[in-house]
């Protein structure tokens, strides 16, 4: 019997307050995405940061950043220990 390792992500909408961890399962079946951003996948996070001022205005105030220094991975990537302490926490 194989045990299998999934990757774990985190996810943080600052305009809705949301900040949260899933596995890939529940990116790849779930409506995590969905739940938290209000798209239907990873790839509309590109367009929602180009062309929400609402959205980018949250994410710069959230992590001090101008909107020419906002990244992707500030809001979707693979979690880190600090971020699922941070999330149990919670």
């Amino acid at each position: 019997m194989a045990t299998a390792i999934e990757t774990l992500y985190f996810l943080n909408n600052p305009e809705r307050n949301i900040t949260t961890i899933a596995t890939e399962t529940q990116l790849r079946y779930g409506d995590v995405i969905k739940d938290v951003f209000g798209v239907a996948c990873e790839n509309d996070l590109q367009m929602m940061i180009k062309f929400n001022k609402k959205f980018r205005d949250s994410i710069c105030h959230e992590y001090g950043v101008t909107e020419s220094e906002i990244r992707l991975d500030m809001i979707f990537r693979i979690a880190t220990k600090e971020d699922m302490e941070q999330n149990k926490n919670n």
